[in-house]
């Protein structure tokens, strides 16, 4: 009886300063306090057992509270009770996955059902739980004293790629092994080394998310290097893990110029304008979005249309290096249609009139002047192009007469000379554009005559004026400086002079041009007549 009054005397002092009737919520772990308490309150061992299991207790039982409680009735089996081991039972998402309590690995999770963690004592307990490409997780857990306790862990994906507006968006999530391989690859300076360690990284990562990143990466790279097969490959790779991806497009539209291979480059880049097109398009349907997604969108939106921009001067640029005028022509077309307006569409307007010429497609040439004009009026090449057809054919001779005449003005204002063309390169078109405006200019007065008699012809005169004025201008254009002589010639000969028309023709002939054959025939007409005036 001594023995037991001594053991409610300890625990009384083990209570402390604790109030006996001390209300707490019964929803907290007992405190060491509480259960002295209730102990001297002489509550029985079954109900208090029943306590510990319900609210678990938040402390451990010291060697001094073991002592007592082994003397008093009861307390081996509330000293068991407080002891009684803890089971955990973790789910989680990912198989293989390392559950560790408490700093200590307890294995692995299993292809079916959850891991098994026994003998835990009761009170907190730290779990973690890690894995391969995995954003590890961690939490605090309250066991109670002989508690089961089931608990679901989702761990999320290192790396992961989801829709977006122009393709895939792979996100790599900070503090991760991945995001630190990434950081290090960006890092490195050395194109080369950069692609041979995605090699490796994709390699490693396999059809997973990171390796579409390591791509998208690797096709960059290899354009650094100008290794256009390479970047090819990786982007033909990248597009087969993600179709629909912009970004991929517009590299490998690059890639294909570098490799010289315009109509692939062209093919890539009406890709990547679908999947533009189809961007703006969603969009526009995801009115419900709020405004900081919609500005984003717009952003993109922005960005992906000055990707495209940011490539027209090398389409440009590809479609000129071009020999083939068939194969320029189309290049030129393309452009054209992908870049309607931007700063070389009149560029390409101009040398796409040039390239019909060579194709012997006149009538799309003159159309193709008629545009680059609408873009320039006083775009002097065209204006030529356009005046010299219309009055070689006799066609809208007012519209070849206004032309010529511009171009006369033109060509005199110091402005008109492009930025970069040195002075003398200038002097030289100048003297073209103006030779070829007089002689434009006889043409259409030559169209323009009506009288029958030769004392009537004054147009005639006119233009026989303006080819004497073109003669020196053309000199040095053989094919021009002969097909004004024999415009001077037929004129001259029309007029009557046959002397001034056989001299004339004489020098068409020496020159040995084109107009060569139509010169004889005309020649022996005015040989013809000399003969009869002589008679």
């Amino acid at each position: 009886m001594r023995a037991r009054a001594m053991a409610v005397v300890f625990l009384l002092a083990l209570l402390g300063n604790a109030v006996a009737g001390q209300e707490q919520g019964e929803s907290k772990p007992l405190t060491q306090a509480e259960f002295v308490n209730l102990v001297n309150a002489k509550m029985p061992a079954a109900d208090l057992i029943a306590q510990v299991r319900a609210r678990g207790i938040s402390f451990e039982v010291s060697a001094e509270l073991e002592a007592s409680l082994l003397q008093i009735e009861g307390g081996p089996q509330l000293l068991a009770a407080l002891r009684e081991p803890a089971t955990l039972e973790v789910s989680v998402n990912v198989v293989g996955a390392e559950v560790i309590v408490d700093g200590e690995s307890r294995g692995a999770t299993p292809a079916e059902g959850p891991i098994t963690v026994s003998g835990l004592k009761p009170g907190n307990h730290l779990i973690r739980v890690q894995a391969e490409k995995s954003v590890g997780e961690r939490t605090d857990v309250f066991l109670k004293p002989g508690e089961t306790r089931r608990l679901t862990i989702a761990l999320v994906p290192a790396v992961e790629a989801r829709p977006g507006l122009l393709g895939m968006e792979v996100n790599v999530r900070a503090g991760t092994k991945e995001d630190a391989l990434v950081a290090r690859l960006e890092s490195v300076r050395d194109p080369e080394a950069r692609a041979r360690q995605l090699e490796e990284m994709i390699r490693e990562y396999g059809e997973g998310p990171l390796a579409l990143l390591g791509y998208r990466m690797l096709q960059a790279a290899y354009l650094e290097q100008n290794n256009y097969d390479g970047a090819v490959a990786a982007g033909e790779e990248f597009l087969r893990r993600d179709p629909a991806n912009f970004r991929a497009q517009v590299r490998q539209a690059g890639a294909y110029l570098g490799m010289g291979d315009l109509p692939a480059a062209f093919e890539s880049l009406g890709a990547a304008r679908r999947l533009l097109e189809q961007g703006r398009e969603r969009a526009v349907e995801a009115s419900g979005q709020s405004s900081i997604e919609q500005s984003q969108a717009r952003q993109v939106l922005e960005d992906g249309q000055r990707a495209v921009d940011s490539l027209s001067y090398n389409f440009f640029a590809g479609s000129l290096q071009l020999t083939n005028p068939a194969k320029k022509v189309a290049a030129l077309e393309r452009f054209l249609e992908v870049y309607p307006t931007g700063d070389y569409t009149q560029g390409a307007w101009v040398n796409l009139a040039y390239a019909y010429q060579q194709t012997n497609e006149p009538a799309k040439s003159l159309a193709a002047a008629n545009r680059a004009l609408e873009g320039n009026p006083r775009e002097a090449s065209m204006m030529v192009l356009v005046a010299d057809s219309l009055s070689e054919r006799g066609e809208n001779l007012a519209r070849a007469r206004q032309l010529a005449t511009s171009l006369l003005e033109v060509v005199e204002d110091p402005a008109a000379r492009p930025g970069g063309m040195a002075e003398e390169q200038w002097a030289s078109f100048r003297q073209l554009w103006q030779g070829m405006a007089h002689s434009i200019l006889g043409q259409v007065l030559m169209h323009e005559e009506t009288s029958q008699s030769p004392a009537g012809m004054s147009k005639t005169r006119q233009a026989v004026k303006e080819f004497q004025a073109a003669t020196p201008l053309l000199k040095e254009q053989t094919q021009l400086y002969a097909r004004n002589l024999f415009r001077l010639g037929f004129a001259y000969a029309k007029l009557g002079e046959l002397v001034a028309a056989r001299d004339a023709l004489n020098e068409v002939i020496a020159l040995n041009t084109a107009f060569t054959p139509p010169a004889q025939e005309l020649l022996e007409r005015v040989g013809q007549a000399m003969q009869r005036r002589r008679q």
